[in-house]
């Protein structure tokens, strides 16, 4: 179960959501064994729903000799289709102009200057370059993730919502003190503290050293990130955490959040980022520590 919180943290939140409706609905308990059963199989109908937008955009760099290109193509597809989308074929470097793309794979080595994800390949022992392939689109994952992170960063994160070296009782004193505040502010509803302990009650949302509460409902006024820092450690039911991240999601933000809420995880899953975050005194330190991560 831990591995997919961690691993497939946004499909495991719609078996949050998916068993809190069936718990009210019909007035069940669902434990989490029972969550993760779900997960499994709206993981599985979400992969087979998949379409071509959620593959990284490729191109491919080869000189066209003796049908090199082709022949190199085909393996990329053939071994990647489910990851990838080839937009473009090309056999120099400036032929790329202002296409957009996430990933480019060349048969010529790059000089140091080129500012793009590159895999460089081999049109010989394709099978022996896999692994290394597969490496490379998931570090472009990740990549493309963080900088909707980035991007977004002063959208969400604010020095109003950023709190060092306090301390609570429970992870629900927090989620009321902090969420008394951001409805002061006007970013929630005054049904959102309830939302977020349901969520909280259904499983936790605590991912080692972080936790991330948040409501299933997406009907925050504005969507924001409540950062609370305390190296000591916050009580997480029978664990301590040394940082939280309060969310409140705009119905508007649907889709960033999904990418942003994965990268969060991913950034977060970094024992270094975590000891420097811990000793972040204030808002400022924390965004240049963030910044720099990315």
């Amino acid at each position: 179960m831990h591995s997919i919180r961690t691993n497939c943290s946004i499909i495991y939140e719609i078996a949050i959501f998916v068993s809190i409706k069936l718990a009210d609905e019909y007035d069940i308990h669902i434990n989490e064994d029972e969550i993760a059963f779900l997960a499994l199989h709206i993981g599985t109908e979400i992969e087979r729903q998949k379409v071509n937008q959620s593959k990284l955009k490729c191109i491919l760099l080869c000189p066209d000799y003796m049908g090199l290109e082709s022949k190199l193509y085909n393996q990329l597809l053939l071994n990647f289709n489910n990851d990838i989308t080839i937009i473009k074929t090309i056999s120099q470097l400036n032929q790329i102009d202002d296409t957009t793309f996430d990933l480019l794979f060349s048969t010529i080595e790059m000089p140091p200057t080129i500012d793009y994800n590159v895999i460089v390949i081999s049109p010989f022992h394709f099978a022996n370059q896999k692994s290394n392939i597969y490496k490379k689109i998931d570090e472009a994952r990740t990549n493309a993730k963080k900088q909707i992170l980035k991007q977004n960063f002063d959208r969400y994160f604010s020095k109003e919502l950023f709190y060092s070296g306090l301390e609570f009782a429970d992870k629900y004193q927090l989620i009321q003190q902090i969420g008394s505040e951001m409805e002061q502010q006007g970013l929630v509803s005054t049904h959102y503290i309830e939302n977020v302990c349901e969520r909280e009650n259904a499983s936790s949302t605590r991912f080692d050293q972080i936790a991330i509460p948040h409501s299933v409902y997406m009907d925050a006024a504005q969507t924001s990130v409540a950062v609370i820092v305390n190296p000591k450690g916050i009580p997480w039911d029978n664990n301590l955490v040394p940082i939280v991240l309060l969310i409140a999601i705009n119905s508007m933000d649907k889709t960033i959040f999904t990418a942003l809420y994965s990268a969060l995880v991913s950034l977060f899953d970094d024992p270094q980022t975590i000891s420097q975050i811990k000793k972040a005194a204030n808002f400022a330190a924390f965004k240049k520590i963030i910044h720099h991560q990315m």
